[in-house]
């Protein structure tokens, strides 16, 4: 059964995120950029709105994280 989940795991391509980045203030949004493009962005901003700027750097091929906002 472990094998089985951790083959799962494996496999499904979701993203794990060590829970001390959320007691540390920082939240998770899936956006989308103009060509359509999905990524996850990690920031310590609560967002909201779908219209907020931010420049970000890309830490992986599809997470983003918000440099203005872990210079706060």
């Amino acid at each position: 059964m472990a094998v089985f989940f951790l083959f799962i795991v494996a496999t499904s391509h979701a993203y794990h995120f060590n829970p001390l980045m959320s007691v540390l203030g920082y939240h998770f949004y899936e956006v989308t950029d103009t060509g359509g493009v999905s990524y996850v962005l990690i920031t310590r901003r609560s967002l909201h709105t779908a219209r907020s700027a931010a420049r970000v750097v890309r830490l992986s091929e599809y997470i983003i994280l918000d440099v203005d906002a872990a210079n706060d």
